[in-house]
């Protein structure tokens, strides 16, 4: 589940995202902006006990007035970025 809140000043995105899988009964909070083009990219970090702290980057492009790509990152401690999930979403009438 992602929740989505927008601060115009200084445009700022806030997100929270849950899953049953990562996170389990946690929340991670994310935050990020909104470019030009409406697109969205917000970063968050969750826990991976008994290490250090994993990064998430999640990123909404919108492709038509009806859709967006959606891509999530995972990020390692060092900070390389991995592509975990990529999906298309359309609207349907």
């Amino acid at each position: 589940l992602l929740m989505l809140g927008f601060e115009p000043k200084p445009n700022e995105m806030q997100a929270v995202w849950i899953d049953s899988w990562r996170m389990q009964d946690k929340l991670m909070f994310c935050r990020g902006t909104i470019g030009r083009h409406g697109g969205i990219s917000l970063k968050g970090s969750y826990p991976a006990p008994p290490g250090p702290n994993w990064g998430w980057q999640i990123d909404i492009a919108p492709r038509s007035p009806n859709g967006f790509r959606l891509k999530m990152y995972i990020i390692s401690p060092e900070g390389k970025s991995q592509l975990a999930v990529e999906a298309g979403y359309t609207r349907k009438d």
